[in-house]
């Protein structure tokens, strides 16, 4: 129904709103405002590739739907293929100066007492660069009125998160925070495409028999 898709997606994005805006507070509780500083930097580096590629997510979304609609699912998966390839030709040639040049970037636009922050950078480049590439996938099952599944999914990881800030953070401060951060984006985007695959292939089969 319209009210069950409705509070499914906004109690997804309520709940990824909360633990982005908390987490930085946690490592402040945990840590001290410094290490805030240097995990709000990498963080914010890190999201650099995004921009450009957030363009894409609703032209995706709308033509996805169109496919879906018409049970082009082989169309749409080679869309989806289209567009990761796309992004990739931008995510990951940026992710590479970031990684080569982060250093010279941080000491010139900021200050040499932010290098710390490179550390925590290299490890969420990583989850950042797979989530970009793969930018479709909370539109994509959304197209598959899958919203059902990303309020889970969206539970499960504030979950994980939760237990992951309070093992490695109090030990590890905000290398901890950039671990759990990679790891939320490593395991959401997987689960998310794995079940978005498994979706179309049935839907596809299902659409093959019908024909038969």
């Amino acid at each position: 129904s319209v009210t069950g898709f409705l509070l499914s997606t906004n109690l997804s994005a309520s709940t990824s709103l909360i633990t982005k805006e908390a987490e930085t507070l946690w490592l402040a509780f945990f840590r001290s405002p410094t290490e805030v500083a240097y995990y709000r930097l990498a963080v914010g580096l890190a999201a650099f590739p995004m921009f450009p590629v957030r363009s894409m997510i609703q032209p995706t979304y709308r033509e996805l739907a169109a496919k879906i609609g018409s049970h082009d699912h082989r169309g749409a998966f080679r869309l989806l293929t289209r567009g990761s390839r796309l992004a990739a030709l931008w995510v990951i040639p940026v992710a590479v100066v970031l990684l080569i040049g982060g250093s010279f970037l941080i000491r010139t636009v900021y200050t040499p007492e932010m290098l710390p922050t490179l550390p925590a950078l290299w490890i969420i480049l990583p989850g950042v660069g797979l989530s970009n590439v793969l930018y479709w996938n909370p539109s994509a099952l959304l197209a598959l009125s899958e919203s059902r599944f990303l309020m889970k999914l969206s539970l499960g990881l504030v979950v994980l998160k939760l237990v992951l800030l309070f093992t490695l953070v109090p030990a590890y401060g905000y290398i901890g925070s950039a671990i759990a951060l990679t790891a939320l984006y490593l395991v959401g985007t997987s689960l998310s495409v794995r079940r978005f695959i498994r979706r179309l292939q049935n839907l596809t089969v299902r659409s093959v028999a019908v024909l038969e």
